[in-house]
């Protein structure tokens, strides 16, 4: 019977061993894509339509329409209305 040896800790092992995970869980970006999405309250929204007041030069929105994958949602007004926007969907409801 021989005594036991204590493995040694290789780092260069561990960080290759490390790095394959990684490449793996990257193969998969596409799927792991959908699920942060689905998971995620803040999604990417689309300005569909808006309504604004002219004060001189400058413009006041007062209803802004976005569509996004929960469907529809208008945004509070007064604010800026931008083509592309994050909307906390829980919040806006």
């Amino acid at each position: 019977m021989t005594a036991y040896h204590h493995k040694k800790l290789r780092p260069w092992s561990l960080i290759a061993w490390s790095l394959r995970s990684l490449a793996n869980l990257l193969r998969l970006w596409p799927l792991l894509a959908i699920a942060v999405w689905a998971a995620s309250p803040v999604t990417l929204h689309l300005r569909w339509s808006y309504a604004y007041r002219d004060i001189g030069t400058y413009r006041v929105y007062t209803a802004c329409t976005y569509l996004g994958p929960q469907g529809f949602i208008r945004s509070q007004p007064g604010e800026t209305c931008p083509v592309f926007t994050l909307i906390d969907v829980g919040r806006a409801r």
